[in-house]
């Protein structure tokens, strides 16, 4: 089971609190949560699924994978929004995530 202390995010969100403060990095901590907690839990097969986000090909679960890094990067310290590099790893986030929303069911 993934430890949700562990990557980062101790969310009342999580604990099925309807938090809303600060929803932007909730989200982000749902998705990393979650999606790691999904490539763990499927039964299904995660390579069946074929995606072009901007250009790259990827399977499901390259496309889980890339979130999970993507999000795994902007907890590491979210608040710093100055960071261009931080900002595009969120817009790459919901760009996969946008392609990927109708495959993620099992």
């Amino acid at each position: 089971m993934i430890d949700k202390q562990e990557e980062g995010c101790d969310s009342q969100f999580l604990e099925g609190c309807n938090t809303t403060w600060n929803l932007n990095h909730e989200f982000i901590c749902w998705v990393n949560y979650w999606f790691k907690r999904y490539k763990e839990d499927a039964g299904i097969d995660l390579q069946f699924h074929k995606f072009t986000v901007d250009g790259v090909q990827m399977n499901q679960e390259e496309a889980i994978d890339r979130i999970i890094k993507l999000t795994d990067y902007i907890n590491s310290d979210f608040y710093d929004f100055s960071d261009e590099e931080r900002e595009k790893a969120v817009e790459e986030v919901f760009d996969i995530f946008k392609e990927i929303f109708w495959a993620m069911w099992w």
